[in-house]
């Protein structure tokens, strides 16, 4: 943990001081931004860690690639910003997470580093590559590559398939703890187990190719790893042209999850699983239209009006699901 600590603080304090310059208060304080901010209560993944796994990662990528695409001091200091910033705000009861994070960079950040070149009469960091790093930031909210891709972006695909790295991870207890980490933030305050389990088999579901018919006699096999020399064509299509190899990885990966998550939605009472659906429901299609009823849908007023909102359609559809069962239950 200490070298983790060692390596995100050791790369933010030379982007800051050594590269973009700024005074001692300005690194004092963003860092003291980011570091509260990563180290919220809910975050288990999404933490200071991630941080470092992102810049490790880009430092391997960076060696991986001379010869190849050639990252300019440019490009990489832009990519360092936005590891630092892309998930500065992070709420999984929030759709704007991408949003609100860029805003803050490209606003408040960059009022500080302009702050400093008025003082110093040197340009630390071009109008262009802020546009560029909120940019990047903003797309990490659907990881889709086309819209890059097609003004020649190799750069932001990159950063794109950095974030989403964690997927091809070739050390299955390592892809575990990741899920275990999002199962965490979701249900911390957001969803019931129940819920994420079936919504997040329902994801990977979507992701992956079609399974055959299952056979009623086949022996479950959850507890085994993720078979990560699967010859199964990749499908995912998650990662761009540098990093088309990940995809094989990633199947693996999902596909031990999925079977993972459905293994313990068959172990589920009837009941729980209809009062998972009914919270899914709820989730998914009611609670974003109540959202559009209030100005700011994270407001204490809006939150509490969408958890009134489910918990009444969770009940309502437990007290049908259980007045179904005892009129069946006197008919036989």
């Amino acid at each position: 943990m200490q070298d983790l600590h060692l390596l995100y603080t050791s790369r933010y304090d030379t982007l800051a001081q050594d590269t973009l310059r700024l005074n001692p208060d300005q690194v004092r304080y963003w860092w003291q931004v980011i570091e509260d901010r990563y180290c919220e209560v809910h975050r288990r993944y999404h933490t200071l860690e991630h941080l470092a796994f992102l810049l490790r990662k880009l430092e391997d990528e960076t060696a991986r690639l001379k010869g190849g695409i050639l990252l300019t001091s440019q490009d990489l200091r832009d990519l360092q910003l936005a590891v630092f910033f892309h998930d500065l705000v992070y709420d999984p009861a929030r759709q704007d997470n991408e949003e609100v994070s860029a805003r803050i960079f490209e606003s408040d950040f960059y009022a500080d580093v302009q702050k400093v070149q008025f003082q110093r009469n040197a340009q630390l960091l071009e109008d262009k590559s802020v546009r560029r790093v909120a940019r990047w930031i903003r797309e990490t909210a659907g990881h889709k590559h086309d819209r890059l891709l097609a003004d020649k972006d190799l750069v932001g695909s990159l950063f794109l398939d950095l974030d989403l790295s964690i997927l091809a991870l070739p050390d299955s207890e390592g892809y575990e703890r990741y899920t275990k980490s999002v199962a965490f933030e979701y249900t911390y305050s957001v969803l019931s187990p129940d819920c994420f389990t079936l919504g997040r088999l329902n994801f990977l579901s979507s992701l992956l190719p079609e399974e055959p018919e299952e056979d009623p006699h086949r022996v479950d096999s959850t507890s085994t790893a993720p078979d990560l020399k699967s010859n199964k064509k990749a499908s995912l299509q998650l990662f761009g042209p540098l990093h088309e190899d990940w995809e094989s990885l990633a199947v693996a990966n999902c596909e031990w999850e999925r079977d993972k998550l459905k293994h313990e939605i068959r172990t589920m009472s009837a009941l729980r699983r209809s009062r998972a659906k009914a919270e899914l429901f709820y989730v998914q299609r009611v609670a974003p239209k109540i959202s559009t009823m209030f100005q700011h849908p994270t407001t204490d007023t809006a939150a509490l009006a969408i958890v009134a909102a489910g918990s009444v359609l969770v009940a309502g559809v437990s007290i049908l699901f259980l007045m179904r069962k005892t009129v069946l239950n006197k008919q036989h």
